[in-house]
């Protein structure tokens, strides 16, 4: 169906208080090593607001939150789980431009180790070789819910399985590094001034 999509912007922000006097004396390229952690931090939270975002006012509404999402609900990881899904994509007529895997790395774990009865491994060798599950490329992320309960013992996680052409998500400003010298963050929600320090 075709309607209106309104798309608004949500705000990003890391931040990390470090010292003037670490800044000066360090034997290291400091600043950059830093900018380098905020950039890979901020990918990762994006990653998460895709997939787990709740659609409230600070942060968009991912993919497991979607009410038009399908979902296979199995109580265990089978050889036959990733025909499944695949099965359930084209059921659904989805027509296979930009297809990805997404799995925890628990999971892609499991998938790895997953053998016939005979003894090869089903999946393993397909993945090794080319990056791909089923024909399509996977990619491992630990903002992928995994789940570990001690009692009873039992492991959960999710997999996804989409045409990511059919998803759209919005960047409007690339991402900004920047330095103040002296302004002032706040902390365990007291106030602290860098230029005092």
């Amino acid at each position: 169906t075709f309607g209106e999509v309104n798309m608004r912007a949500k705000k990003l922000k890391a931040l990390t208080p470090i010292s003037n006097t670490l800044l000066r004396e360090s034997g290291v390229n400091l600043e950059g090593w830093i900018a380098e952690d905020l950039m890979r931090k901020t990918r990762i939270a994006l990653d998460d607001a895709m997939i787990n975002g709740s659609g409230s006012q600070y942060m968009p509404l991912g993919l497991k939150n979607n009410a038009n999402i399908q979902t296979l609900s199995a109580s265990a990881l089978a050889l036959t789980t990733p025909n499944d899904m695949v099965a359930l994509l084209q059921q659904a007529n989805v027509r296979l431009e930009n297809v990805h895997w997404l799995l925890n790395p628990i999971g892609e774990s499991w998938l790895r180790n997953k053998a016939f009865s005979s003894g090869p491994f089903a999946w393993s060798d397909e993945m090794s070789r080319t990056g791909k599950l089923r024909g399509f490329e996977f990619h491992s992320s630990s903002t992928v819910k995994y789940t570990k309960e001690t009692a009873p013992a039992k492991d959960y996680a999710d997999f996804w399985l989409g045409d990511f052409a059919e998803m759209m998500f919005g960047i409007s400003h690339d991402i900004t590094i920047e330095m103040s010298r002296d302004g002032s963050y706040t902390a365990d929600g007291q106030t602290i001034s860098a230029f005092e320090n």
